[in-house]
């Protein structure tokens, strides 16, 4: 997520831009599959609007999320890069 490197969908929430993987998010979480499934938005632009959220938790839910799809797969020391 620091990078961006590889990432496919761009949340803006607030200002910011944060990047990340979808296909992680949806691995992870029913709620981020369906919404990358079946969001016309998201499937035009590959960006969703997250509205009255600040980035800084937002990013961290990100990272948790995805840290908890990958840790059985990747060194937990890399996890904490996501």
């Amino acid at each position: 997520m620091k990078t961006g490197f590889g990432a496919d969908v761009e949340f803006l929430v607030g200002a910011e831009k944060v990047r990340a993987h979808s296909h992680l998010l949806a691995a992870a979480s029913e709620v981020f599959a369906k919404t990358f499934e079946h969001d016309a938005n998201y499937k035009a632009t590959r960006s969703l609007k997250i509205e009255d959220a600040n980035p800084l938790p937002f990013k961290e839910m990100i990272r948790q999320v995805i840290a908890q799809c990958t840790r059985f797969y990747i060194r937990p020391a890399l996890c904490l890069k996501c």
